[in-house]
């Protein structure tokens, strides 16, 4: 895991999860990548990369659709213990 965090392609999917984990709304790929997207944006990319950063953050295992609410994401185990390795280390100085 701590792999996977260090790696460079993936800090922008890995903020995704943490904007997930941390947020009290709930969101679809779609919904969060309207509300996010554009330059002024939290991650300052246009609609369809960071849709397709959600995808890859879906691919990786990290985030999942719910099960009690199809349309919605949640962030998995793995996306957890993925998030305590990356907040450990930027505690740690």
């Amino acid at each position: 895991l701590a792999e996977r965090a260090k790696r460079k392609e993936e800090p922008m999917v890995l903020d995704i999860v943490q904007k997930i984990a941390t947020s009290d709304e709930r969101f679809s790929v779609r919904s969060f990548a309207n509300t996010f997207c554009g330059k002024d944006g939290s991650f300052g990319v246009g609609q369809n990369k960071l849709v397709q950063r959600v995808n890859e953050a879906i691919e990786h295992g990290y985030l999942a659709k719910d099960n009690e609410q199809p349309n919605t994401l949640c962030v998995t185990e793995l996306g957890k213990s993925l998030l305590q390795v990356q907040n450990a280390g930027r505690t740690v100085q």
